[in-house]
């Protein structure tokens, strides 16, 4: 799909397509095919305490990433305890379900496929759980833990961290946090596919060619390749978001101020 075909896109969860999986299960579909996404989805998920998404698989792999709260993260036979930010990819075909573990806390999940289009399968549970901290050499999927992961600057008083990607073996699908604090910014740029920006915490204002949005808590915009923008932190308070990109690794082309101001 051409990108003069088509321009940025603003969700506020639970958006405009909106599934339920299951009972106390809520799935915004923030960036989709359906909503101009070219090769990526992601979505917000609540689970309601207590509340179990049942097993299933997907035709693609799945990034699944911890906003708030604590899950139970099952994997085939294997039991992850999942905290904040701590990100579990789901290889294809991989049997997979979620439960939120507290009884008084709502369960936040950030999730990212490859596809414009996501389907899934329902199938039995296992008949038994292992409970491990990390994968083994032979299991299919990668964990990786908030407190190992390792920040990076794009810019003064700007952090990110990479969460899954395809060094993790992650397919065509890549992530992380980006934590901007008061008056960071990140210069105007350009990338070679389709990227999703999540807030999660603060107040953001991202300029798309000449058009200037501000983005709150749980929104997300979708930005197609090679579309110039810049992302600001413009308030007094930090501002933390969930990024994904519809490739394997982050790609980013610094361009002219002036295409992202217009």
């Amino acid at each position: 799909m051409a990108t003069l075909d088509r321009r940025e896109h603003v969700e506020m969860f639970p958006g405009t397509v909106v599934l339920e999986p299951g009972p106390g299960i809520r799935v915004g579909m923030m960036a989709c095919g359906a909503l101009g996404a070219c090769d990526l989805t992601t979505c917000l998920v609540s689970i309601a305490p207590g509340a179990q998404l049942p097993y299933h698989t997907h035709p693609t792999g799945e990034a699944i990433v911890v906003l708030e709260g604590r899950a139970w993260a099952d994997v085939e036979n294997r039991r992850y305890v999942l905290e904040p930010y701590d990100a579990l990819y789901v290889p294809r075909g991989v049997v997979h379900g979620l439960r939120n573990s507290q009884q008084d806390t709502t369960l936040w999940l950030g999730t990212a496929f490859p596809t414009g289009e996501v389907t899934r399968e329902f199938v039995a549970a296992p008949a038994q759980l292992l409970a491990k901290d990390f994968p083994g050499p032979t299991d299919p999927e990668a964990l990786v833990r908030w407190p190992e992961a390792r920040a990076y600057s794009l810019a003064e008083r700007m952090r990110s961290w990479d969460l899954f990607g395809r060094r993790w073996g992650a397919e065509d699908v890549c992530g992380g946090i980006g934590e901007f604090a008061p008056g960071a910014a990140l210069p105007c740029h350009v990338h070679p596919f389709d990227e999703s920006i999540t807030i999660l915490r603060g107040v953001a204002t991202c300029w798309v060619s000449g058009r200037r949005y501000v983005l709150r808590e749980r929104s997300t915009i979708l930005i197609p390749q090679q579309l110039p923008h810049r992302f600001a932190n413009e308030g007094s308070d930090t501002m933390v978001m969930l990024w994904v990109y519809a490739g394997g690794e982050p790609m980013r082309t610094i361009v002219d101020e002036s295409r992202c101001s217009g």
